[in-house]
């Protein structure tokens, strides 16, 4: 749980990234207008949109574990090539990109922690991850002007980046033998013994 947290944290540290300078660094360092930039969140909206749904019945064939750990490294790649961004549509596609990355975390991100979460005490442990996750939106917009004006332009995308692909090699190694109880789970429901006692 704590370590779904801290992804949750990341993920708010991201926004809160985004929103804070990432217009500013388009406009500035890639010459984009403000409509042009601007245009960059309906990208990412519309990628998001597309694939929340696939991403989440994806997680139930496959294991939320695979397809949150491959979000999070898709979203960490989009981070990477913004730097490297020249032009409006490097630009553009660095943000589906970014997009696909959301969609594949948010949903099995979500159920995996309603999975660590005993059923009596659920609102209190999802009030406490909540504060955590939130908590990203304050350091996050913080620490990018921080890196943005002491580091460089670029660096706030490329520590972002590192952060988001380390937590996916940490939540793998925790959830480890996750997929394994969920495909023993799916079989266990299709047992001839399950099936007759359900009737």
């Amino acid at each position: 749980l704590l370590a779904l947290s801290i992804q949750g944290f990341i993920n708010m540290f991201i926004v809160g990234l985004n929103t804070s300078i990432l217009p500013l660094y388009t406009t500035n360092h890639i010459g984009l207008s403000e409509s042009e930039s601007a245009f960059g969140f309906v990208f990412i909206s519309i990628s998001t949109i597309l694939f929340v749904y696939p991403a989440g019945r994806f997680g139930e064939r496959l294991g939320r574990k695979y397809v949150m750990t491959t979000g999070m490294i898709i979203t960490g790649a989009a981070l990477f090539l913004m730097p490297f961004a020249t032009h409006v549509g490097t630009y553009y596609v660095s943000m589906i990109i970014n997009g696909v990355g959301v969609a594949l975390i948010l949903p099995t991100w979500m159920s995996m922690i309603l999975d660590q979460i005993p059923s009596g005490n659920r609102a209190t442990i999802l009030g406490g991850v909540g504060t955590i996750t939130s908590f990203g939106l304050v350091v996050g917009p913080i620490a990018a002007t921080a890196l943005y004006e002491s580091v460089g332009p670029g660096s706030p995308f490329g520590i972002a980046g590192v952060l988001i692909c380390l937590n996916a090699v940490f939540i793998a190694f925790v959830f480890r033998y996750h997929f394994e109880k969920h495909r023993s789970r799916r079989a266990e429901y299709r047992s001839a013994y399950y099936i007759d006692q359900t009737r």
